[in-house]
């Protein structure tokens, strides 16, 4: 199940993406009259730019997740979770409305993995030095 938590937070910023795509096709109008820069004047505007912003940085956070575990055969390391959750917490403090409960669908997978314990032992056997004779 390990293997898939870098997927899991693509198709989790896809998901936010799409979201978003489908309430700016919606919101068009509004937004098109607005300037290019100063793109915060407007809740609007600036609510689909942050949108689009934590969508992506969702993306980038899982494929890097997925090149990790590809790269090292290891889960991600539980303090990625850690501080995921932390900043689920403040996100959902300050914003409860919010695409944030996605992220917290995530947690469980990277805390509770089944066979964690296994993948870790036998990516650490593949790497420790063999003693000198």
């Amino acid at each position: 199940m390990y293997r898939y938590e870098g997927i899991f937070m693509i198709v989790t910023g896809c998901i936010h993406t799409a979201v978003m795509l489908v309430m700016l096709v919606l919101h068009w109008s509004a937004i098109a009259v607005e300037p290019l820069f100063g793109v915060t004047s407007n809740s609007t505007t600036g609510g689909f730019v942050w949108f689009a912003m934590i969508g992506l940085l969702v993306i980038m956070v899982g494929i890097a997740m997925h090149c990790y575990i590809r790269a090292t055969g290891k889960p991600v390391p539980r303090s990625l979770g850690v501080v995921l959750a932390l900043v689920s917490l403040v996100i959902l403090l300050t914003m409860p409305v919010s695409g944030v409960w996605l992220f917290v669908l995530q947690l469980p997978v990277i805390f509770f993995r089944p066979g964690y314990k296994k993948a870790l032992a036998r990516s650490n056997a593949s790497v420790q030095p063999t003693p000198a004779k």
